[in-house]
C-alpha cells in the first residue's frame, strides 16, 4: 500500500513538471513572433553607367560613360522576426546623370537583412537584396534589375518606433533606348551606384 502511494505521488509530480515544461516551451515558443513596420525612406546617391551603343543610323557601335547623383523617396515595409528583417520598398528616383541623361523611374528593393544587436536600443545590419526599376518613366527606359548589399544602423527610438540608416551598393544590368539618335543598348550595358537611405518605422501590427 506504501509503495502504490508513493508511485501515485510520483506520477502526480511528473505530470505536474510535464505541465509546467510545456507551458514554458509555449511559452518560448511565442516569444518568436513577427512584427509588422511602415514609414518613409529617402536617399541620395551616385550612378555610374556603361552604355554598349549601336546607332541604326551609322551602324556603328561604340561605348559611353556617364555618371552622375540620383536622389529619391518613397515608403518602406518591414517585417521583423527577432533579429531578422525582411525589407520592402517602393521608391520614386530621379537620375541627374552628366545632365544630359535626366532619367526618372519608379524603384522597387528587397532586402533579406539580419540585426546584430550592440544592446538594447542599437544594431548593426547587413544582408543581401534585389531591385529593380521600371517605368513609369520620363523617357524611354526600359529598366534595369541587379543585386544590392546593405550595411547600415537601426535604432529602437521608443517601443512602436525603429530608425535606420543603410548604406547600399548595387550592380544591375541597365536599358535605355533613345528613339529620337536612333541608339539601342546592348545586353552588357550596366549600371554601378551607390548611396545612402535613411528611413523611419512605425510598428501597425503583429503576426
Amino acid at each position: 500500500m506504501r509503495r502504490a502511494s508513493i508511485i501515485t505521488i510520483f506520477l502526480f509530480l511528473t505530470l505536474i513538471l510535464s505541465g509546467a515544461a510545456a507551458r514554458s516551451e509555449e511559452k518560448e515558443l511565442r516569444k518568436v513572433l513577427f512584427y509588422t513596420y511602415v514609414g518613409p525612406v529617402m536617399g541620395f546617391g551616385y550612378n555610374h553607367i556603361k552604355y554598349k551603343e549601336w546607332n541604326q543610323a551609322t551602324s556603328l557601335y561604340g561605348t559611353e560613360y556617364v555618371s552622375g547623383p540620383h536622389f529619391n523617396g518613397g515608403c518602406a515595409f518591414n517585417l521583423h522576426a527577432e533579429n531578422f528583417i525582411g525589407d520592402f520598398r517602393i521608391e520614386y528616383m530621379y537620375n541627374l546623370n552628366d545632365g544630359n541623361h535626366v532619367i526618372t523611374h519608379f524603384f522597387y528593393s528587397i532586402f533579406g537583412k539580419y540585426r546584430w544587436p550592440i544592446n538594447e536600443m542599437f544594431g548593426i545590419t547587413s544582408g543581401l537584396g534585389i531591385y529593380f526599376e521600371t517605368p513609369p518613366s520620363n523617357t524611354n527606359y526600359n529598366g534595369c534589375a541587379g543585386l544590392q548589399v546593405p550595411v547600415g544602423v537601426m535604432v529602437k527610438t521608443s517601443f512602436d518606433t525603429r530608425l535606420f540608416a543603410d548604406f547600399v551598393t548595387r550592380f544591375g544590368y541597365y536599358g535605355y533606348d533613345d528613339n529620337n539618335a536612333k541608339i539601342k543598348l546592348s545586353d552588357s550595358s550596366y549600371k554601378v551606384s551607390y548611396g545612402l537611405q535613411i528611413g523611419f518605422l512605425f510598428k501597425v501590427g503583429r503576426l
